[in-house]
């Protein structure tokens, strides 16, 4: 199964609403093309996630791409996967709390499990904790060490 994901940065701005109706029509055209995946936005930027036939989604991402709404930022292309992992969703919007609602202890376990050295390098893999570490220390950097009190 092919998949990519990408960013982009929007040129106007977007109301839950309207976010909500974009999404419900890229599921109508989606669901005709057999394509899957998702769409997130948060502070003027997209993520959005595709999988279907490598030919409807590459045509999917060229029409995407000339959207005048936003501007991809960056595309990738993700390596071949046995099935799909969205195969319910057609096209769902998903908001920064129902992202909030996934538990980043049980991704990160999950994320590192899965972390196939036969596909990404020793530096790749790397990169990837790396990026997880910085974001850990960014949240927590303002937030207190200890619920408990000293001795």
């Amino acid at each position: 199964m092919y998949a990519l994901v990408y960013i982009s940065k929007a040129n106007q701005p977007f109301e839950p609403s309207t976010l909500h109706a974009l999404a419900d029509q890229a599921n109508r055209r989606n669901r005709l093309l057999s394509i899957t995946g998702f769409l997130t936005y948060k502070k003027g930027q997209f993520l959005q996630y595709l999988e279907g036939k490598e030919k409807a989604v590459d045509n999917l991402m060229n029409t995407i791409q000339n959207d005048p709404r936003h501007t991809v930022v960056k595309i990738i292309n993700l390596p071949d996967q046995p099935q799909r992992y969205l195969s319910e969703w057609h096209m769902r919007y998903l908001s920064v709390s129902d992202l909030g609602a996934v538990s980043l202890d049980d991704l990160l376990v999950d994320t590192l499990n899965k972390l196939d050295t036969d596909i990404y390098s020793k530096e790749k893999v790397l990169e990837i904790l790396r990026r997880i570490l910085v974001r850990f220390s960014r949240y927590f950097e303002d937030k207190p060490t200890s619920f408990f009190p000293p001795l």
